[in-house]
């Protein structure tokens, strides 16, 4: 049976196949609601950058691997086998023909690749591993079920890093480089408030909503119009944003006024269970604020955002213990 597996691109004519594929594994229970709209995946199969890959035994989908790239990072989704055909080696095919990518790319595209699975998905785990994933930490937990976590593989990693995470981080922080084998020399600073002497403006909240790839983007502007920071807000799901500012010279009190629109949405919002805050990991005011207002650490994000490495914290109301 083995010997008949075919490996092979999806393409749109399979989206009825992936969803069903979906269904066997999880039921309606995957942490990714869009995958279960067909026109989603269609979608996402046209997009660049994206390289689905499917497991086929006569004409029957039993795995998939999905990686996209986005911002010089990879992100491996939707890694799964039907359970009637696990332990025959499919995941690690998939690896395989995935690991080949970065040979048809230029070294300056991909610097990381990411893979967010369920913590108790002990075979991906195992497969992972394989292929020298490292584990970086976990999602704010979004139900009481299962639990996200993040592992990740860095690509090029040629230049050694100074970083200065906040104090109350800098052990966290780390830990978690050290596990990953991650190159960075930690420098933790004293945190000055006043570091930034930076007029400060009135800052106007504009909720307008710009939509991009079925998630919408919440932008948070200036007076004058200029965007200072943004929330993609996933059409399908509500259980965690994922924030950034996009302008580091704030100061405390504007970048406080941000944080604290948003948590107070966060609060009142029954719908939503988690919030994440990828925080670059030299911003201490960003860092400050939030651990004045009780966030926790989940993760480091080596090059989230392009050449930026970034600190995860985040706030839920799933109370469980955190890495």
């Amino acid at each position: 049976m083995k010997n008949n597996i075919i490996i092979r691109n999806l393409v749109q004519e399979d989206a009825e196949k992936i969803v069903e594929l979906i269904k066997n594994v999880y039921g309606k229970l995957y942490y990714e609601p869009e995958y279960y709209d067909i026109e989603f995946i269609q979608e996402k199969i046209r997009e660049k950058h994206t390289y689905w890959k499917g497991a086929f035994l006569n004409r029957k989908l039993i795995g998939q691997m999905l990686f996209t790239i986005n911002h010089k990072a990879g992100y491996l989704k939707v890694t799964m086998v039907d359970p009637e055909f696990r332990g025959m080696g499919i995941i690690t095919q998939f690896g395989i023909e995935m690991m080949k990518l970065k040979k048809i790319m230029n070294s300056s595209i991909l610097k990381c690749v990411y893979a967010i699975i369920n913590e108790d998905n002990n075979p991906i785990i195992k497969e992972l591993k394989k292929f020298n994933f490292k584990f970086l930490g976990r999602i704010p937990y979004q139900d009481n079920s299962k639990g996200l976590i993040i592992f990740g593989l860095i690509q090029y990693d040629f230049n050694w890093k100074m970083i200065k995470p906040h104090l109350k981080l800098s052990l966290s922080v780390y830990n978690s480089i050290q596990s990953a084998g991650i190159k960075r020399i930690l420098s933790a600073s004293n945190l000055n408030k006043d570091s930034q002497n930076i007029k400060s403006s009135d800052i106007i909240i504009s909720r307008s909503k710009v939509k991009n790839n079925g998630a919408k983007i919440i932008q948070i502007c200036m007076k004058d119009g200029e965007n200072i920071a943004e929330i993609i807000e996933n059409q399908y799901q509500k259980c965690w944003y994922d924030f950034k500012f996009l302008r580091n010279n704030m100061n405390l009190t504007s970048k406080k006024k941000v944080i604290d629109i948003i948590l107070n949405e966060y609060s009142n919002n029954n719908s939503i269970n988690s919030i994440s805050f990828p925080i670059s990991v030299n911003d201490f005011i960003s860092q400050n604020i939030l651990i004045d207002l009780g966030a926790k650490y989940y993760a480091y994000l080596p090059f989230y955002y392009k050449d930026y490495d970034s600190i995860l914290l985040g706030f839920s109301k799933i109370k469980k213990e955190v890495y």
